[in-house]
């Protein structure tokens, strides 16, 4: 079984005063897990998987640094919406938050099942995610609705690219 791992330089107990100073008490990184590759080994390694680290540093006693570490996903997409949506991506490293969301795969593509505030987590490298929504629920008097026209929506996940406004 393949571990993936990732590294990341924190910032020494000489800077962090320095940090906090300058308006930089909380730092936010990507960081890349992936595995070690190994020479002899020709199968194909799984994709690497992005966790977003957040530093949030403090001085105890206006001398002493602490850094708090936490591990989040890149990004969360919730379901806002009144009613069950489907969200397909053919994205790896996506998961939905709850013990009883629906995934499946059907081929390359990954299909989430998201229930009324539910929500997907999304750990996938690249400077971009792209999904497809439909509705999950059984309309009244109609048939099912169908993917999104165009099929797929790129969404930004790089700080240069980002959504001005959620998309509603």
């Amino acid at each position: 079984r393949d571990e993936l791992v990732g590294g990341l330089i924190l910032p020494s107990g000489k800077e962090v005063p320095t940090l906090i100073e300058g308006g930089a008490s909380e730092l936010v990184i990507d960081t890349t897990c992936s595995v070690v590759r190994d020479e002899q080994s020709s199968k194909k390694l799984p994709d690497p998987f992005v966790v977003l680290v957040r530093l949030k540093m403090i001085l105890l006693d206006k001398t002493y640094p602490y850094i708090e570490i936490s591990l989040e996903p890149r990004a969360t997409l919730r379901n806002e919406l009144p009613l069950s949506i489907f969200i397909k991506t053919l994205m790896p490293h996506t998961f939905a938050t709850t013990s009883n969301a629906v995934s499946q795969q059907q081929g390359y593509e990954k299909i989430h099942k998201l229930e009324i505030k539910e929500s997907l987590e999304v750990f996938t490298s690249g400077p971009s995610l792209a999904i497809s929504v439909r509705c999950a629920d059984q309309i009244m008097g109609g048939g099912n609705t169908s993917w999104m026209k165009g099929m797929w929506v790129d969404l930004p996940m790089v700080k240069e690219f980002r959504l001005i406004e959620p998309i509603r």
